[in-house]
């Protein structure tokens, strides 16, 4: 089958990963800030993740990579 995709952003950019998602078959949307406090749920069965983000130098941009890398390093 296809990949299981999460999108994640803050603010504004979460707004727009809940649109693409609702759209996108097998995806779905999960605020960075959730995910940062509840990683391993939300990683479950998750094969693709991509984070939106407007400048893509905000701290919850530095801190999801960050939190997702040690947990799926591959």
């Amino acid at each position: 089958m296809g990949a299981r995709v999460l999108l994640t952003g803050a603010g504004t950019s979460s707004y727009a990963a809940s649109a693409i998602a609702a759209n996108w078959p097998r995806a779905i949307a999960v605020a960075s800030t959730d995910l940062l406090v509840d990683t391993e749920r939300f990683l479950s069965d998750i094969t693709v993740v991509i984070s939106i983000g407007r400048s893509g130098n905000s701290p919850e941009s530095y801190a999801t990579v960050g939190r997702l890398l040690p947990c799926e390093p591959g």
